[in-house]
């Protein structure tokens, strides 16, 4: 036998019946033949005949574990070897997964710049007639330029030669004192004590809401159309829009033009949204010199600030109709030369409503009229924004 041996063989072979049996099973058939019986520690000799033999043909411990630690390795090996295919299959899906994800967002890029494009040709339907702002000509924002044919240049020819159309000048009236001028119904909230300006020697209040990483902030100039936003008492509608509120009540265009150039802002607002000045029914004699100061702060708007849009101004209730028209065609006629968008607002406040305007006749309501205003200037930012987001994209 080779290697140690062992206290007492585990297996005996009988050679006379020729079978393996355990050694317990041996010992009792051999209780009447003690003779035969292999003691434990007993030493066997090949030369009896019919004595038991020891099948211990184990190899040695150290064969043994050196067998073991080859098994161990092999194992381990194909562990890892699995492992790592594991891995490479997860990482084979992940990345997968990634460029799906990648491709879903473009797609949806995609489909966010076709729903702007589309909203942005729906707003030529709230200028005024006369101006056209071509998307599809406009070089860099899109592929290629759409064909056009006659009639379409014609009738672009014809709205243009309309927007510069001079409209003629007319010397404004004080609005009517009276007993049969017309007064609103709705209700306005008692008017707050604001610091006067030393510019101006106007009430002026400049409101910067908080920053937000996930809000573009949105900056609103007016008179005192915006009293009620920059105090609270009127609320912007919610959404991605954060508005700042630049406010001078009573002040023409050139008050706010002082005012906007001497600002300080502490951060660049993604757009800026203009009121129209109303006041300059009262503080312009002409329609002329209405058009020029506002001309004046419509270009410093834009010197300062790149992205610049023009709210109409809402409709008086208490004068007549015509100076308020033309003055709008004048303000409106001012920024289609600069290029600056301008949208109107007359066709929001009815006449036929006079819940709409508080008692004076001249502002607005908190109750019915602020409202439409303030959702009016929510989208006008909003319209600018697309507009910046598809020149970006």
């Amino acid at each position: 036998m080779n290697g140690p041996s062992h206290p007492w063989p585990r297996w005996g072979v009988s050679r006379s019946q020729g079978t393996s049996q355990p050694w317990g099973v041996l010992q009792q058939q051999s209780v009447n033949e003690p003779q035969h019986v292999l003691q434990p520690g007993a030493v066997h000799h090949s030369d009896v005949s019919n004595q038991y033999q020891c099948l211990d043909e184990g190899l040695s411990r150290a064969e043994l574990f050196s067998q073991a630690t080859a098994v161990a390795s092999m194992a381990m090996d194909l562990l890892n070897k699995f492992s790592r295919q594991k891995k490479a299959a997860e990482k084979k899906a992940l990345s997968r997964e990634q460029e799906a994800a990648r491709l879903q967002g473009q797609c949806s890029a995609l489909v966010e710049k076709v729903d702007a494009l589309e909203a942005c040709l729906a707003l030529q339907n709230d200028v005024f007639p006369g101006f056209v702002e071509d998307f599809s000509r406009t070089p860099g924002h899109f592929g290629h330029t759409m064909p056009r044919g006659k009639s379409f240049r014609r009738s672009l020819a014809a709205k243009k030669r309309l927007a510069e159309r001079r409209t003629p000048d007319v010397t404004f009236q004080e609005p009517s004192n009276a007993s049969h001028a017309r007064r609103g119904t709705g209700y306005r909230h008692a008017v707050q004590q604001w610091p006067i300006s030393s510019l101006t020697g106007r009430s002026h209040k400049l409101v910067i809401p908080a920053e937000s990483p996930d809000k573009k902030f949105v900056l609103l100039v007016g008179d005192s159309h915006l009293r009620a936003i920059a105090d609270g008492f009127v609320k912007m509608p919610e959404g991605r829009l954060s508005f700042g509120i630049m406010s001078t009540p009573g002040g023409s265009a050139k008050d706010e033009r002082i005012e906007l150039v001497h600002a300080v802002v502490p951060r660049t607002p993604e757009a800026v949204c203009l009121l129209a000045p109303s006041n300059n029914l009262t503080a312009s004699r002409t329609t002329d010199e209405a058009g020029a100061d506002f001309a004046k702060l419509l270009r410093s708007a834009c010197a300062r600030w790149s992205n610049v849009v023009v709210l109409d101004f809402p409709p008086r209730f208490n004068m007549e109709l015509q100076p308020q028209e033309l003055l709008r065609q004048e303000f409106h006629r001012v920024a289609a030369r600069m290029g600056v968008k301008y949208l109107s607002t007359a066709e929001h406040f009815p006449l036929d409503h006079p819940e709409l305007w508080a008692r004076d006749g001249i502002h607005l309501s908190d109750t019915v009229g602020m409202p439409i205003l303030a959702q009016l200037l929510w989208t006008a930012a909003y319209k600018v924004s697309l507009i910046i987001k598809i020149s970006v994209f």
